[in-house]
């Protein structure tokens, strides 16, 4: 249930014989994550040999399994005509819905390089900046983009009565929308702590809960021997 849980799979008691040690266990992952929305996560095990006799049975090494849920289950009639267009439909309003939030959060993030560079204060930003990362609650930049989300799951959705489900389709966006967050953080550095600044009244866990997977990749500066 938690790191460094461990249980008992099997004995080898006779040298030579497999007794029960012989298994295939069978383990069932869970990702805690709403209906429709993505979510991803990794475990890692190892399985230990006997202390008692190491000789014999040494540990293994260390397996990871990645558990998603963005990928779209396999097209049971790949080549019939609908399940096609609901491939095609599902792969163009991925692109699209992608290519829209990457546009709308780069526009907010060039307003605030250039801000930076000119001296300005985060704390109190220009009318330029508040304009390109607007937090109204229809026309701001998030709205925009959930409001892009749900168009697109809409169009895909329409193309894809019987071969993929709403929920999956609904996933799968999530996950370019998380891919699409990774990527700006590598384009710009200080995203998370700019937009938390103009944003959300400098509170990083909001941002952080808003945007799940933009991360920090500035790294820590200073002095080195």
């Amino acid at each position: 249930d938690s790191a460094g849980d461990f249980a008992e799979i099997g004995t080898h008691d006779v040298p030579g014989e497999d007794s029960d040690l012989h298994k295939h266990p069978t383990f069932r992952l869970f990702l805690d994550a709403a209906e429709g929305e993505f979510s991803e996560g990794s475990v890692s095990f190892k399985l230990r040999g006997d202390p008692g006799n190491a000789t014999i049975y040494g540990d293994s090494e260390t397996y990871t399994l990645h558990v998603s849920n963005g990928h779209l289950p396999e097209n049971e009639n790949p080549v019939a005509l609908d399940g096609a267009r609901c491939q095609k439909a599902v792969a163009n309003e991925v692109r699209v819905f992608v290519g829209k939030q990457y546009r709308r959060m780069a526009g907010c993030l060039d307003a605030i390089q250039d801000f930076k560079a000119k001296g300005g204060d985060l704390g109190t930003p220009s009318s330029v900046v508040l304009g390109k990362c607007s937090t109204d609650p229809v026309k701001g930049v998030l709205p925009k983009i959930a409001a892009d989300r749900a168009k697109a799951l809409a169009k895909a959705n329409g193309k894809c009565a019987g071969t993929f489900e709403s929920v999956a389709i609904s996933s799968h966006l999530g996950m370019g929308q998380c891919r699409t967050q990774e990527l700006l953080s590598g384009a710009y550095a200080s995203a998370l702590e700019d937009l938390a600044v103009v944003m959300f009244g400098d509170d990083e866990e909001a941002a952080e809960a808003a945007l799940p997977c933009l991360k920090e990749t500035q790294g820590e500066t200073g002095d080195h021997d």
